[in-house]
Order: structure tokens, then sequence, then C-alpha cells
């Protein structure tokens, strides 16, 4: 093997949830040694990493990809503090191996975004006004009064990409990159839930981390809560429609705007159309009905999907002819990891005919 990439060890290894010590004891060489070639100490030689791609299910050529790992994202969110750190090093290595992937697709496959790509606004420019900040995006990307159709395309349509996979848990919904070289801005969105109102909220939350977070600060994920309510519900549009309060109002304006019930109501309260002690008595009720987990709707249609990093797949395998196997050789993982590789949809993506080299 000409070179050793140890960054690609790394995430074959967190992938695949084995510890440095698991993975020496079955190559049968030092712990001490394993951590040196992860750390760039020792270059391993090319039956070690044989041995090694066999250990972990990846193809030799992985291991010697020139390319550099993203640092975890700054962790606020409750939810994910509950993660293991090997759960969350799971995660973060499979999100690593779909960047990877798609930084080598898009060497034969130009993106062409039908809106500007999102702003990038420092709350601190708006004084902390996150309404005025949704509202700016949504003027930007010349958005329609009401409700957001399809807010996987509107934000797919800005050219940044959703990548869906199963984060192997329920704990964390999605998080985002922003975009750097020839990677644009990623949203990771776990497969696992099938919750409309829920992944509409969740896309919205993870793009208002692209156009307000350019730097954590310990308020953002707070900030993301109001920039996904605001982007969905905004204020001049809903306010009107807030009044006469009751279960079967909210059912009304859930089916409308395609909102859940939850978030309709700490829209009212923050717009002031909704005093604390009326807020709590309606989050007591959903309670009482079971309505905080599953509520009584379902918002109409089908889910909305991402569709760009399915078209970037098929354009490989429909336009430029790759296999399969050729593909999945390409990136150095076996179809396994990976298993949506050759989709039926015929891409809607312009071309470039320049052949991808491993």
């Amino acid at each position: 093997m000409d070179s050793f990439n140890a960054a690609m060890l790394t995430v074959a290894r967190q992938l695949r949830g084995i510890s440095q010590t698991e993975l020496a004891k079955t190559l049968r060489i030092s712990q001490s040694k394993v951590s040196k070639i992860e750390a760039g100490l020792v270059v391993p030689d090319k039956a070690l990493v044989e041995a090694i791609a066999g250990v972990l299910n990846f193809r030799a050529h992985f291991f010697a990809k020139d390319a550099q790992l993203r640092p975890p994202q700054a962790n606020y969110h409750r939810k994910r503090q509950k993660l293991s750190g090997g759960d969350w090093d799971r995660i973060v290595a499979k999100s690593e191996l779909y960047r990877l992937c798609v930084e080598t697709l898009l060497r034969s496959v130009e993106l062409e975004p039908a809106k500007p790509a999102p702003p990038s606004i420092d709350p601190d420019q708006y004084d902390g006004r996150i309404d005025l900040i949704a509202s700016a995006v949504r003027q930007a990307w010349m958005l329609p009064r009401g409700p957001v159709a399809d807010v996987a395309k509107v934000i797919e349509d800005s050219g940044v990409l959703i990548v869906p996979f199963d984060f192997g848990s329920d704990l964390i919904d999605a998080f985002c990159q922003h975009g750097l070289d020839r990677v644009p801005p990623l949203i990771f969105l776990n497969t696992r839930f099938k919750n409309k109102d829920r992944l509409r909220h969740t896309l919205c939350h993870e793009l208002g981390h692209l156009v307000m977070h350019q730097l954590p600060r310990k308020e953002q994920e707070h900030e993301a809560n109001q920039f996904a309510a605001a982007f969905l519900m905004p204020a001049d549009d809903i306010r009107h429609e807030l009044y006469g309060m009751s279960l079967d109002r909210l059912m009304v304006l859930k089916a409308h705007w395609k909102a859940s019930m939850q978030s309709i109501l700490m829209r009212a309260r923050d717009l002031k159309r909704l005093s604390d002690r009326s807020y709590r008595y309606y989050q007591i009720e959903l309670s009482k009905r079971g309505w905080r987990s599953a509520e009584p709707i379902e918002i109409d249609g089908p889910i909305e999907l991402p569709n760009i990093f399915k078209s970037l797949l098929s354009s490989h395998t429909q336009e430029l002819g790759y296999s399969a196997e050729e593909l999945t050789d390409l990136f150095g993982i076996y179809l396994d990891d990976m298993p949506e590789i050759a989709p039926p949809d015929r891409p809607k993506l312009r071309l470039v005919t320049n052949k991808l080299t491993a």
C-alpha cells in the first residue's frame, strides 16, 4: 500500500463500535501499536492493512483515502448528552463515511441549486430576534406566505444536502455540518422516525443552525427551536389564527400549518396569544391524553423525504454506468454500509463528464 490515512482507521473502528484494545486483540498485536497507527506514528505494512480491513469489513484501499475528519458538533442538546460516548462516536463516524462518499460523488455530478444558499446571520446582529432571521431566510428564498409546502425540498433547493441514514438510536433526530471545500452544507437525518410534523420541525431546526451558528453558543438549541417555529409559522401569518384556543382548535391549526400541536402552543405563547397559565393547562391536558408522545391526528400526505443524495447515487448507476459493486469499490466499502446504492429513480441533475478516480 502506497499510503495509509490514520483518520480512516478511526472512522472504520468507531463505526464498528470496536475499541483499540478489542481491535488489537483480534489482530494479535499490542494495543500500543494500534494506538500509534491511529495516531499516525506507525505506518502498517500491506499485510496488516489487509488484516485491519478484514476485521473492520472495509476494502483495504479505504484506508488510503486522502481525507480529513470533521470535528464533532458542539454538544448542547439535552437528548444528545444522554447518548453514550461510544454511540455518539459511531453516529459521527457513520456521518463521516457518508460525507466522504458525497465528496466522491460530487466529482462527477454538479448540483444546480434553485434558490440562494442559506445566509449566514449572527443572532446578535438582530439583537436576538430570531423571528426576523427566519423571516429574512423566507424572503431570500421568495417563499409564499403561509405554511411551507415541502420543507425537505425547500432546504435542498438551496443547495443543502440532506443525508438520511439509521442512527441506531432514537435519542437524536439530526445534526448538521457547514459546507467546506467541495462539500455543501449537510444535514444528517435519522431515518428511525416517521412522524411528519417532527420531521419538518427537525429539518428547520438544523437549518437554523446552518444559518445562525457558524460558531457554537450555549443558546444555540433554544435559538434553533425558535427559528424552526418562526420559519414554519411566521408571526404575521399565524398570529390572527391563534384565537379561541381549544384542543379541537389545535387540531385544526395542525392540519393547516403542518406543525405539531405542541409547537403551535409554544408559538401561541411566544406571540403573546396564550398566557403562561393557559399554556401550562394545555400541556397538562396533552399529557393526560397521552398526546405529548402521539398526537391524535397526523398531517395529511406522504412524509417529506430528501431526494438529492438518492439522485447522486442514481446519477452514477444510471447515467455514468457504475454497477453497485464498482460504486462500493470506489468508496472502499461494501454494500451493507450503504444499501441505498443503485436507487431506481432517474436523477434530475446536470452531469459533468469527467470520470471518477478512487
